[in-house]
């Protein structure tokens, strides 16, 4: 493979931002959601974790008024290249501090397995405050299949459109109820290297913490042994 011996540990999706789409692409979820979305007028919108910003794009697209956002600088660079050109911020789920008012929140991609449970709960209340009478959250989690299904270790390598060689792994651990995912990506500057660490949670607890928010909440298992469905209600 291409590259030097020299390694370097990187994060924040510093290198994975620009091959997100290439090796993450979740049609299958970018498909299931959309009924959801469509259900009834989705008015004003903030997308957390909007990542590339493929969905936002879409929206806007729609005439959607939209705001987007993730942790990453190297996302919001992505989300410009893939078409995105409406009011891109920098948020921090763990500790989020929201600004505006709006009809509908979302969080997809399982982006939410990134928090602990205390912190989903002071999202969950921060959502809550941001949100109008009425207003919907929608986010979608790790089914708890996923610990059985990684298991043992997933390992996936190829070569991207650029050229550059990668490496792809995903490993369980059960007793701590976490899926370790390892990037490896061999570029002519040398080898570099991303990790994640999501949670898996169980379905009930989350369920409470969002009506412990104040949420009315429904549940949809939208994509069988793979993803959960949320959908907070405003009352």
């Amino acid at each position: 493979m291409e590259g030097s011996a020299y390694l370097r540990d990187i994060g924040n999706y510093e290198v994975l931002a620009g091959y997100y789409d290439e090796l993450l692409g979740d049609d299958d979820g970018f498909s299931a959601w959309m009924p959801y979305l469509q259900e009834k007028p989705l008015g004003s919108v903030l997308e957390l974790a909007s990542g590339s910003g493929l969905l936002a794009a879409e929206l806007e697209r729609q005439g959607v008024p939209v705001v987007a956002s993730d942790l990453s600088p190297a996302m919001k660079e992505a989300a410009r290249r893939n078409g995105f050109q409406g009011d891109y911020r920098l948020i921090d789920m763990s500790q989020p501090q929201i600004e505006g008012n709006f009809d509908t929140v979302l969080c997809f991609c399982d982006s939410i397995n990134y928090l602990e449970k205390e912190e989903i709960a002071l999202l969950a209340k921060e959502v809550f405050r941001v949100l109008k009478p009425g207003g919907r959250f929608l986010f979608d989690m790790h089914a708890e299949e996923r610990l059985q299904e990684f298991r043992e270790e997933y390992i996936e390598e190829g070569t991207l459109q650029d050229g550059t060689a990668y490496q792809w792994s995903i490993l369980a651990d059960d007793y701590n109820r976490t899926l370790h995912e390892n990037f490896v990506f061999y570029t002519r500057e040398g080898i570099v290297r991303e990790q994640h660490q999501q949670n898996v949670f169980v379905l009930p607890e989350i369920v409470k913490i969002c009506e412990g928010a104040g949420f009315r909440v429904r549940h949809e298992s939208f994509l069988p042994g793979e993803k959960e469905l949320l959908i907070g209600e405003k009352r």
